[in-house]
């Protein structure tokens, strides 16, 4: 009879496999600036962690990803003329994160002559 009784708890309990907050999946914002804060647009992101992602930011420096699942990532903001910034990041249930990147201009490249 206890035997019946506890296995009829067992599976009479909600599962947490489906319906736990940690399998809500979660969004990420980015906004991509030079280092005084002018929106920097058409840069590439890449994002790599427990979901891989790629996009390009808009003319305002903005790019959104959703349906990120829970964990931790890492994103690479890359362009011309400017140095390749990469920043970590977690992703928690319900709430969205949030990545502001300001990069900073690659230094003048020289142009080296040969003399003849």
């Amino acid at each position: 009879m206890i035997a019946t009784l506890l296995l009829l708890l067992f599976t009479a309990a909600p599962h947490s496999r489906g319906t736990s907050s940690t399998c809500q999946p979660g969004t990420l914002q980015i906004r991509v600036t030079d280092r005084a804060g002018k929106p920097l647009g058409f840069a590439h992101i890449k994002v790599q962690g427990v979901v891989q992602r790629e996009g390009d930011t808009n003319a305002a420096g903005c790019v959104t990803f959703n349906e990120l699942k829970a964990g931790r990532y890492l994103v690479r903001v890359r362009r011309d003329a400017f140095i390749t910034l990469e920043k970590e990041f977690r992703i928690v249930p319900g709430k969205p994160a949030r990545v502001v990147a300001a990069l900073s201009p690659e230094a003048p490249r020289l142009a080296l002559r040969s003399r003849r």
